[in-house]
């Protein structure tokens, strides 16, 4: 029996993470796929003609509603809305933002801006739900693909991503 979305929230505050597999059709994840397919390779050609400015790069890659219809269908969809207003109340998607990791497979290889190989480590600092000084915020993760270590699944170290200071 699948997990409702107060299960899964609970998920997410005790854990840190939940994982909600199979919510978007495969037609909905071919037509994704073709979105950031589109995106990759206007990058591609960016790069190539040497306009490598962050300035540049950040609204034409990480701004996910002009790469097509698919991406807006995906940032209105309900399981994305529910778990977040479970979590936070009120909300806002601010900026409709990603960041993309260049994929491991072979012919799909993203150029890194600074020459480094498409491996990286970054740490989610954690906040409070309710009443925090600073501003929360809720990382929603898609996977065009199914994942594993072999392919760059994304790694969670328990008890790192909890709604609490990391002391």
């Amino acid at each position: 029996m699948p997990l409702s979305i107060e299960d899964h929230a609970f998920s997410v505050v005790s854990a840190g993470y939940t994982i909600l597999p199979n919510q978007l059709s495969e037609t909905e994840l071919d037509a994704f796929r073709g979105c950031v397919d589109h995106a990759f390779e206007a990058m591609r050609r960016a790069v190539t003609q040497g306009r490598t400015d962050p300035v540049f790069n950040f609204p034409s890659v990480q701004a996910m509603y002009v790469w097509g219809d698919a991406c807006v269908q995906l940032l209105e969809h309900d399981v994305i809305h529910d778990l977040t207003a479970a979590l936070m109340r009120e909300y806002r998607l601010w900026g409709y933002n990603v960041l993309a990791s260049a994929p491991n497979r072979e012919g799909h290889e993203l150029p890194m801006l600074d020459g480094q190989e498409g491996i990286g480590y970054h740490q989610d600092f954690t906040l409070p739900f309710h009443g925090a000084p600073r501003p929360f915020y809720l990382w929603h993760f898609v996977c065009l693909d199914d994942v594993s270590p072999e392919n760059g699944a994304t790694w969670i170290i328990p008890g790192s991503h909890r709604a609490n200071d990391l002391t």
